[in-house]
């Protein structure tokens, strides 16, 4: 799936639904992100994402305008829970996750858990369908 920069960088509004991304993909979205000014919604939900690619993590992380984030039907786990907790302590903008259907399991929550003693901006975070059970 090629994605070209020219094309995202003025979009308010980004959708990546279904395009069979991989981590190793993300190099375009990762410059969008470093450079937009309007971005706000970002959909990437059903791909084959982990959300382990640093670039990216600090991408989403310090951009300024993303305010919601759709991750649904990836391959997360509690590995990408890990990594995308780092976005939650850093970020004061996002303001809804979307994080069903992917594996996060109970280690996975408990990450997430404690970027929220630090966020102060996300008033909605879906983990329907995780596995994360009683311990998380």
């Amino acid at each position: 799936m090629m994605m070209k920069f020219a094309t995202l960088i003025d979009k308010e509004q980004i959708s990546l639904w279904q395009k069979n991304l991989q981590d190793e993909d993300l190099d375009e979205v990762t410059k969008v992100l470093e450079e937009s000014k309007v971005l706000e919604v970002l959909d990437m939900s059903s791909n084959k994402l982990a959300f382990t690619n640093s670039k990216f993590i600090y991408a989403v992380a310090k951009n300024p305008t993303l305010t919601v984030l759709f991750l649904n039907g990836n391959t997360v786990g509690p590995k990408g829970a890990l990594a995308l907790s780092s976005i939650l302590k850093c970020t004061q903008t996002i303001r809804k996750l979307s994080l069903s259907n992917n594996e996060i399991l109970a280690e996975g929550a408990r990450h997430l858990a404690s970027a929220l003693l630090t966020n102060k901006s996300l008033t909605f975070m879906d983990l329907r369908n995780n596995n994360i059970g009683d311990e998380g």
